[in-house]
């Protein structure tokens, strides 16, 4: 429809976003219709581009109520891809939440503590300034800290 809208420039033939749709009742974890959808969304993004601190602040946000429902239903360990596409596991019981989000996100946990420190931290308009890209996570983390100290 955007590329037959002549008013929209911006889409053409040459544009096009590659778009993929998965089965919920294929991913076989015990989660609720809305974290499965999270959870294929963030699974699936993943290789599609590159992150901004606002995709990896909301992959996190995701990541965080997937990981709290599969604690509630005993589950223990998932399996995963990194950056390369290669399977790997991500142990859920007995995990401490920062490392389970660094195992699915790719990230360290400094850069998930950095996340998690904006999150609890920040008033909404400095959360909104990270999350419409106008800063990064670093200078909303020392922004948070400016905060404390006055």
């Amino acid at each position: 429809m955007l590329i037959a809208d002549d008013t929209v420039e911006d889409w053409n033939e040459y544009t096009l976003i590659p778009c993929v749709v998965k089965d919920l009742d294929k991913i076989k974890l015990p989660l609720s219709d809305e974290n499965k959808e999270k959870y294929a969304i963030i699974t699936t993004n993943k290789e599609a581009r590159k992150y901004s601190d606002a995709d990896k602040y909301s992959e996190m946000q995701a990541w965080k109520e997937i990981i709290e429902e599969l604690r509630l239903k005993g589950v223990e360990s998932i399996t995963g891809e990194d950056e390369n596409g290669e399977k790997n596991k991500i142990q859920i019981k007995g995990e401490k939440t920062r490392d389970i989000l660094a195992n699915a996100t790719g990230m360290s946990r400094g850069q998930v503590q950095r996340f998690e420190k904006v999150h609890n931290n920040a008033d909404p308009d400095l959360l909104n300034a990270m999350l419409d890209d106008n800063i990064s996570v670093g200078v909303a983390e020392k922004a948070t800290e400016y905060v404390k100290i006055k």
